[in-house]
């Protein structure tokens, strides 16, 4: 312990000694830093920049509005035709191409539990085509 000691206190005595070398590694350090902890955030700053100059300078024509919504099936078609109402009017373009998509949550009927849905290869018939194969073929030894 003692030993430990006298080593702190003979660096101690150094550092005062030596004061401006010290001080220049501590603001070196920090500096280095400041610089390591500065890139991450310019490199974001760029990307963001330039992804507003492709937005300003970007025809109408070409620009894209995503809308999405959770709704029942009872109420889609009502909540569809509001917001391409909507769209239509905040865009006021003659020749605006509005894209519908719709996808299903689940296959449970509603008030169904979804838990107690099984083998749903026998709730239904395909139209054409052929249903998919769920054999588990052995992978083998590594």
């Amino acid at each position: 312990m003692r030993s430990f000691l006298g080593a702190w206190l003979v660096s101690l005595r150094r550092t005062r000694a030596d004061w401006p070398i010290v001080a220049t590694a501590a603001l070196i350090a920090l500096l280095a830093a400041t610089l390591l902890a500065a890139g991450p955030i310019y490199s974001a700053a760029v990307a963001q920049a330039g992804l507003h100059r492709l937005i300003e300078s970007a025809p109408i024509a070409d620009a894209n509005i995503e809308v999405s919504v959770r709704t029942s099936p009872d109420q889609a078609k009502a909540g569809i035709d509001t917001v391409d109402g909507l769209l239509r009017q905040a865009v006021a373009q003659p020749d605006l191409d509005i894209v519908t998509g719709a996808e299903s949550d689940t296959f449970a009927v509603p008030g169904q539990d979804p838990a107690r849905i099984h083998d749903l290869l026998k709730l239904g018939s395909l139209a054409s085509g052929a249903r998919p194969s769920f054999v588990v073929e052995p992978i083998g030894s590594i």
